[in-house]
């Protein structure tokens, strides 16, 4: 019989409460003696040749079905035969234990479908030694008493809802301790219940406390962020970079050797400079004009050196994907004729030309 024949066989049709199994075995000739509970204890009956191999010996009978057992799959009604519904459990049933010839059996189930009356489950495959002892008027063996245990078992349907609450799909929110709810419905201006707030007997507002502690929140909604981090200068929280054309060399190369170089130098990369805060105005104690930290300087295509009204820029590198500055270093913007020199903060203290340094 081949698996869709088993499939589309009731098992209601053999009787009331009646299980198919689906199995698979040699047939005529096999490695293991036959079960004893079917055919007989060893030395009661003889079998037509036995072998000797390498790997032990083989048996034959003609038409003796020769374990081990395979089996594949079972159809199962939804009545059991004192009457239970199992419809629903066979629905959802991942495990099933039995017994077969007496000896206990537990198969997986890798899949079920559902015909009139009866459910077609495919088992993942699993081998058995024992064998049913009676046979049918077809000469099907058979077992006449057979307790099933299904898992999981269920006695209803559960049917789902969108009013279901299941795991992850419910929240309720917390209510502040402090914060009041601000009823603004009838009056953008004046709250509605505004003798309840004043009086702290208005509802609670539903927001966390620690939206007003944690400063991930307090700093964008209340308190602000700095821009110049208070620990090295220029490490601000963003930074604005420009890129150009160079080359480094140690700090104590001659810059005619670099510079004879000229745009034709091998070893050039793409380096950043940082693009400085424009200069903020204040109003100086006692005055009335307003006053410059600093001249407006836009940046322009290659770096500022420090001098007298600026800071100078501080010169990049990019390693490993992070933008680490450049200290200590000789610079030669390739395309500009110039070389910066760098100190170990990695800013650029001075630009040379030609004729100029060492």
């Amino acid at each position: 019989m081949t698996e869709l024949e088993f499939k589309n066989t009731n098992p209601s049709d053999y009787g009331s409460g009646n299980i198919n199994l689906l199995y698979s075995s040699s047939i005529g000739t096999g490695s293991y003696e036959l079960p004893a509970n079917h055919y007989g204890a060893s030395g009661s009956f003889a079998y037509d040749k036995e072998v000797q191999t390498i790997v032990g010996k083989e048996y034959y009978l003609a038409d003796a079905i020769f374990p081990p057992y395979r089996i594949l799959g079972l159809t199962i009604p939804f009545n059991s035969a004192n009457d239970v519904s199992l419809e629903q459990t066979l629905s959802a049933v991942t495990k099933i234990r039995f017994t077969i010839g007496g000896t206990p059996a537990t198969v997986k189930v890798i899949q079920t479908a559902k015909n009139a009356g009866y459910y077609f489950i495919r088992t993942q495959p699993t081998d058995v030694f024992s064998f049913p002892t009676d046979l049918d008027t077809s000469g099907t063996p058979l077992d006449s008493v057979v307790e099933f245990i299904f898992d999981p078992f269920l006695v209803a349907k559960f049917n789902n809802s969108d009013f279901n609450a299941l795991i992850g799909n419910a929240s309720t929110n917390s209510t502040s301790d402090v914060a009041l709810e601000v009823d603004r419905s009838t009056d953008p201006l004046k709250p509605s219940n505004l003798d309840a707030i004043i009086s702290k007997t208005a509802t609670r507002a539903s927001v966390q406390y620690s939206n007003y502690t944690i400063a991930g929140w307090t700093n964008a909604r209340y308190e602000g962020t700095k821009l110049t981090s208070g620990s090295i200068f220029g490490d601000d929280p963003a930074l604005a970079l420009k890129s150009f054309k160079a080359s480094v060399h140690p700090l104590d190369s001659d810059v005619a050797t670099i510079l004879a170089a000229g745009q034709g130098e091998a070893d050039t990369r793409t380096l950043y400079f940082n693009v400085e805060q424009p200069p903020r105005l204040y109003q100086p104690a006692g005055s009335s004009i307003m006053t410059r930290t600093g001249p407006y300087v836009i940046a322009g295509t290659f770096p500022i050196a420090q001098n007298n009204y600026y800071n100078g820029n501080f010169i990049f590198g990019l390693e490993g994907g992070k933008f680490v500055r450049v200290v200590d270093r000789k610079i030669h913007a390739t395309d500009k004729g110039s070389v910066y020199v760098t100190n170990e903060f990695g800013r650029a203290t001075s630009e040379l030309t030609s004729g100029s340094g060492a």
